[in-house]
């Protein structure tokens, strides 16, 4: 039997104030803890890399995979100007795992469903399940887990 594609979306607390480009950067132990309950085979493509937060965590982990950092913004990490919801990338990733800009995380959740072979990994506020507007996303696509991660303070 082959592995079933699934989503799973690991709740962050938001902060209150907004960032430009919805650049909100995910702390190291926010992947790792994540990292420590998915075992990712294969290729991996973080598609918001932002700095390199997440892809330079997936690199400790994975040494020896594959791993692709985009982003739409050059933020001199990975390769940028790469719009993950129109790029070709001429090819499928084995997981695709990243922090998209919220108000487009139904747009990365699909994209990556798209291109992905095994695992999609969303970190997302945990108000992404409350809306009717993706009630149909996760009725087609249930979330296979749903994790959170609590800021501290």
């Amino acid at each position: 039997m082959g592995v079933l594609k699934g989503v799973s979306l690991v709740g962050m607390s938001a902060t209150r104030k907004r960032i430009k480009d919805d650049f909100y950067a995910t702390p190291p132990e926010a992947t790792e803890d994540i990292l420590d309950r998915e075992i990712l085979e294969g290729s991996i493509l973080e598609s918001a890399c932002g700095q390199g937060h997440i892809s330079e965590v997936l690199k400790q982990y994975y040494p020896n995979s594959e791993i692709v950092s985009t982003d739409l913004v050059n933020r001199g990490y990975g390769q940028g100007n790469i719009d993950f919801l129109t790029h070709d990338y001429g090819r499928k990733f084995d997981n695709v795992i990243t922090n998209p800009p919220f108000k487009y995380a139904r747009e990365f959740i699909e994209r990556g469903l798209e291109i992905a072979n095994k695992k999609v990994i969303m970190f997302a506020k945990i108000q992404l399940l409350e809306t009717k507007n993706r009630r149909e996303l996760f009725e087609k696509y249930p979330p296979k887990y749903i994790y959170m991660c609590l800021a501290e303070g």
